[in-house]
Order: structure tokens, then C-alpha cells, then sequence
């Protein structure tokens, strides 16, 4: 049975809070957010954070400068981006200020100019001959400990030729190239035995040129040419005056052993007909000398270190152009060589053709 309401119409409804919601209300204050932090420990949190800010500053700042020495005292040997690039060619496509070096663009450096063979040296050059040179008639020329006559009949001398003949059946024009190479691989003293003759020069090449795929663009070219041909020219007469001449064909250690050995025999046609050339308009010498080579095709084996480059061949090699020239004769007496500059080193000594004038008769 329903009761009557006594409220009147319009008045508000007064709902009284049961216990729980008057505990809330107490305890949440409405209106009012509650502070996680009173006072003292909001202080303590903002100064811990004040703290830790900083000392990640600082640590930051520390590293930075501590990288910043590092790359500092590193120096040249700081490894730079590497780009694409081909040594040898005219452009090389490297960037401005900046060179190809192997396959590699570094920062273009000064080397200090020193003479090279057939320099002019005295009172009419501006350099002076060392090493393994000496200033004659002003002009700067190997160094011989002896007279080159006198070179065929020192003992080590003889001995290697009469075992050389022998290795060829005693009939050294028409010794296989293959025996030329048995012969020099397994003689121990060979590279020490061609250094001998004062007249031997090292010719050397850029990686991969010249190159041993047909549709590569002819190589060298332009002033690359000309510069091999120049140096080339100053050993014009001993090529003449040569009885034999050995030329002995090497390439960089490392990759396709197949390759290796295509290079060496592709630069060592290239000598040869550099040699010829150099002759000027002489047919006749020319083919006479054509008459005298020698092929010694090593390939890779019998790498040459740096220490015996430096020692027997300082003054006596022939590069692409002035800069290649000018670095390797630096660097390959430089005591701390970065792992680039020791590559290039290294490739380049072994990047080589060495032509080997002959005095004596080998009959």
C-alpha cells in the first residue's frame, strides 16, 4: 500500500551519505588533488633530477672532447670515406683535393721531390742524387760498385747464368718461358742476383692495369703514356749495349692466381713494347734489342718486401705519373705507414716489371 509523500512539490531532495562515501569523501577531499610529494620531498626529487641532468651533461661533453683528441692525434691516419676511383686514369673521379689511391679517393698530400734517375743533378739541376745514385756529367745515374764489365765475372754472377743455362739445356734462346719461371722461383738468391746489374729498373703499374678484359679502354694514354716512355728513354743506351735483357714480370699478392699471372704477362708485353718505342725512329735497334728478352713470368710468387725495394731499387723505379712517383718514394722509407699507405705499398712494389740489362754473354 503506497503512502502519500509529504514533500512538497519543487522542494530538493536531501539524499544523507552512507558511511562509506562520507570515508571517501574525508579522505579524497574533492576539489582537491592529492600531491604524491608533500613539500620536503618534492624538493629532494627536483634536486636529484637537478643532479642526474647534469652529470649526463658533463659525461657528454667529456666524450665528445676525448673523441675529438683521439681523431686529433690519430693524424694521417685517419681512414677517410671511401669513393669510387680508378689510379692511373685522367680523371681519376675523385673530388677536388682528394686523389686515387688503389681504388681508394685519400686527401691529396705533398711529398718532398726528390731526384730520380736521369735527373738533371749539379750545375744544372735543383736536387741532388742519393742512394744508390751519383751526379755524372750533371745528370744523376745508378751507382755501381763496380765497373758493368767487371760484374760478369764476379763469382756469384757466373755461377747463376751457368745454372740458368743448364736449367734451359744449355740452349737459352729457345728455353721455355716455363723453365725461365721453374729457374727464378726456386733460385734463392734471385732477386738478389738481378738487383746486381747497375743498369736493372723496376717499371710498375697501377692495380688492375693493364687490364686483361677485352672490352677495358686501351691503357695508358696521354700523359700517362708519356711519362712511362720519358723515363724509359734514359735507359735507352743500356738497352743497346745489352747482350740479354731479362724481363721479369710480377703482380700483387692476393686474388685469382689465374688473374695474377694474366696481369704479369700482359705488363710484361707492354714493357716490352714500351722499350721498343723508347728507342725513337732506330727499326733497326729495335729489333735487334726485340732479340734480347728474356720472359721470367712470376706472377704473384716471389713477393718483394719493402725493406729490400727500399735498398736495392730506391732510385731505379719507374711509376705511371709524378704524384705515384713522388708518394711511393716516400712511403717506402717512411718508419709508421698507415694500413692504407702500406697496402698501396705493398701492391704497388709487387704491381711491376723488372728489366734487367745484361752485359754478359750467355753463349
Amino acid at each position: 500500500m503506497n503512502m502519500p509523500s509529504t514533500q512538497k512539490p519543487g522542494s530538493k531532495v536531501v539524499v544523507s551519505p552512507t558511511p562509506s562515501a562520507r570515508r571517501e569523501r574525508e579522505v579524497t577531499h574533492p576539489g582537491r588533488e592529492v600531491d604524491p610529494y608533500p613539500p620536503p620531498e618534492r624538493r629532494v626529487a627536483r634536486l636529484l633530477l637537478a643532479i642526474t641532468g647534469g652529470s649526463a651533461l658533463a659525461f657528454a661533453s667529456v666524450a665528445y672532447v676525448g673523441f675529438q683528441l683521439v681523431l686529433y692525434a690519430a693524424g694521417i691516419h685517419k681512414e677517410p670515406t671511401k669513393a669510387e676511383c680508378t689510379e692511373g686514369v685522367v680523371p681519376d673521379g675523385c673530388p677536388e683535393g682528394q686523389v686515387c689511391m688503389g681504388r681508394t679517393c685519400m686527401p691529396e698530400r705533398d711529398y718532398p721531390v726528390q731526384c730520380d734517375l736521369g735527373d738533371p743533378c749539379g750545375a744544372k739541376g735543383t736536387c741532388t742524387c742519393d742512394g744508390a745514385m751519383q751526379c755524372v756529367d750533371d745528370t744523376c745515374v745508378a751507382t755501381a760498385s763496380k765497373p758493368p764489365a767487371d760484374i760478369c765475372e764476379q763469382k756469384e754472377v757466373k755461377e747463376a747464368l751457368t745454372q740458368l743455362k743448364s736449367a734451359c739445356a744449355g740452349d737459352l734462346k729457345s728455353c721455355p718461358t716455363t723453365d725461365l719461371q721453374k729457374f727464378a722461383i726456386k733460385y734463392k738468391d734471385f732477386d738478389t742476383l738481378v738487383a746486381r746489374f747497375p743498369d736493372s729498373i723496376t717499371v710498375h703499374f697501377p692495380g688492375g692495369k693493364p687490364s686483361i678484359d677485352r672490352d677495358e679502354d686501351p691503357w695508358p694514354t696521354g700523359a700517362v703514356e708519356e711519362f712511362y716512355l720519358e723515363r724509359m728513354r734514359r735507359s735507352a743506351g743500356a738497352f743497346r749495349d745489352a747482350k740479354s735483357i731479362f724481363v721479369i714480370a710480377r703482380s700483387s699478392p692476393g686474388g685469382n692466381i689465374v688473374r695474377n699471372e694474366l696481369f704479369a704477362q700482359r705488363r710484361s708485353t707492354l714493357v716490352k713494347d714500351l722499350i721498343g718505342r723508347s728507342l725513337v725512329d732506330d727499326p733497326a735497334t729495335r729489333n735487334a734489342v726485340e732479340k734480347k728478352f728474356y720472359d721470367f713470368i712470376l706472377g704473384h710468387k716471389r713477393r718483394i718486401g719493402r725493406d729490400f725495394f727500399a735498398e736495392r731499387y730506391k732510385n731505379r723505379f719507374v711509376t705511371w705519373d709524378p704524384r705515384s712517383r713522388d708518394r711511393l718514394l716516400a712511403l717506402i722509407s717512411a718508419d709508421d705507414l698507415s694500413e692504407t699507405d702500406d697496402a698501396w705499398v705493398t701492391q704497388t712494389i709487387n704491381q711491376v716489371v723488372l728489366i734487367v740489362p745484361i752485359p754478359c754473354e750467355l753463349k
